[in-house]
């Protein structure tokens, strides 16, 4: 859960001041550092970076005053507006859920490694 927290507050803070990727790099340095297990930091990151995503995409909505959604869904052909905030969240937590996971597997491979010269193998 602090994984979670950590990713959305780092992500939703740089995400004001960098490209739309860069909340996928905290995500996978706190699935390198801090993950217990795959599905734990694919979770963390799915959360932390789909809820730091949904939440700028429903204030920037909220800025034009839903404008923007409507023209962007009549485009996409989406039957609501509102959908294209869902798949926004989706798109940023299935980001942060890929690199958070990254991050895990990296560190795994690392510790894998390690044990195999350790042993003599490497």
């Amino acid at each position: 859960m602090l994984a979670a927290l950590l990713i959305l507050s780092i992500g939703f803070g740089l995400q004001w001041f960098a490209p739309w990727w860069i909340g996928v790099l905290p995500a996978f340095i706190i699935g390198f550092a801090m993950s217990r297990g795959p599905i734990k930091a694919f979770t963390a990151g799915f959360l932390g970076l789909g809820v730091a995503w949904l939440a700028t995409a429903a204030y920037f909505d909220w800025l034009n005053q839903g404008v923007l959604s409507v023209r962007l869904s009549g485009m996409l052909e989406l039957p609501h507006p509102s959908l294209l905030l869902a798949v926004t969240g989706f798109l940023g937590a299935l980001l942060g859920a890929l690199g958070c996971w990254a991050g895990y597997g990296l560190k795994e491979s690392l510790l894998d490694a390690r044990k195999l010269r350790e042993e003599g193998w490497g």
